[in-house]
């Protein structure tokens, strides 16, 4: 089975990561608040796939979001109104949006004081440690609105930003042996709050299935502990790599011959559909590969059209070598 998914030229893939989708909800507690409200915003950062990318250090604006109101919330109390960020769990965040609120009830001046020392303060933090990752993260926030407004109490506030603080994100374990490549990793790509709650939710990825589940249970233990519900879908399986193929070998001949190259095999920490297709048909020899492409899973996605063309000469290759 040739399958032509993959991203890199001159790379054939022989193994893949299986995954599962992990959601997390907290119940808000709304009630009226007579306050300030804020409107904050954290955008500008790379983003990308949280298979592919999640080794490169790039920020996740939900984290971000999250750690900065947490910031705020040590110094002056606040409640949350609402956070949303993300639209695909596989994605790392690149914007997220906050809305919070100041009681009016205790010297208002001097808190609104404490609140842009406290987000200058955490900016700068912040920005030294992406200066080389993710150098053009932006955080911004609103003028103030007085009014009422509902908002999550003070323990439902506090439960949500301790969760987004402390659960784990980026690489957890790597392949021994394998230069550098994530063998598990999580991603928070998306907190969206619809009327009364808030839900968080994961992606999940393992090349070993026990590590897989470990970090579910991690994300489940942390979800009680702070009030929050569980919940879990959309499993896939890994694609365990195959040593002896007689396919990688065919590919690695007709390469050579055609281009005078030697092809790279290559294990991903990316779901791909092959995991699925050898559930059902397990003795299947399969490779996959695909012409060069960028910044997949971000609106700066591309391919190479000098890369297309190239790979469907190789398809030919391979076919006609196993025609013949």
């Amino acid at each position: 089975m040739l399958n032509l998914d993959s991203e890199d030229d001159g790379i054939i893939t022989v193994g893949c990561a299986g995954g599962k989708s992990a959601h997390v909800t907290y119940a808000l507690d709304l009630g009226e608040v007579a306050g300030v409200i804020y409107e904050l915003k954290i955008n500008g950062l790379k983003s990308g796939h949280s298979g592919v990318d999640i080794n490169n250090e790039r920020a996740n604006a939900n984290i971000l979001i999250g750690r900065v109101l947490k910031y705020i919330n040590d110094r002056i109390a606040i409640r949350v109104v609402s956070i949303n960020g993300g639209s695909k769990d596989n994605v790392i965040t690149k914007e997220s949006v906050a809305r919070f609120i100041i009681h009016t009830h205790e010297d208002v001046e001097k808190k609104v004081s404490l609140l842009k020392d406290a987000l200058s303060e955490i900016e700068a933090v912040i920005k030294n440690e992406y200066s080389i990752s993710d150098k053009d993260i932006n955080i911004s926030l609103s003028d103030g609105e007085y009014g009422i407004f509902y908002a999550a109490s003070r323990k439902a506030t506090d439960n949500v930003l301790a969760f987004i603080n402390v659960v784990p994100f980026g690489p957890q374990n790597m392949v021994p042996g394998m230069n550098g490549l994530v063998e598990t990793s999580l991603n928070m790509g998306v907190v969206k709050t619809e009327k009364d709650k808030t839900t968080i939710n994961l992606s999940i990825r393992s090349s070993v299935n026990s590590r897989k589940e470990l970090v579910a249970e991690k994300i489940e233990i942390l979800a009680k502990l702070t009030d929050g519900s569980y919940a879990e879908d959309g499993e896939y399986p890994e694609w365990e790599y195959k040593a002896d193929s007689p396919l990688q070998k065919l590919l690695c001949k007709v390469y050579k011959e055609m281009f005078n190259e030697d092809l790279k095999l290559d294990l991903i920490h990316a779901g791909l559909e092959c995991g699925y297709i050898l559930e059902k048909k397990p003795e299947l020899d399969v490779v996959s590969f695909g012409p060069q492409t960028y910044d997949i899973h971000t609106t700066a996605e591309r391919v190479s059209i000098s890369s297309v063309a190239k790979v469907y000469d190789f398809v030919k290759g391979i076919m006609e070598e196993i025609c013949d």
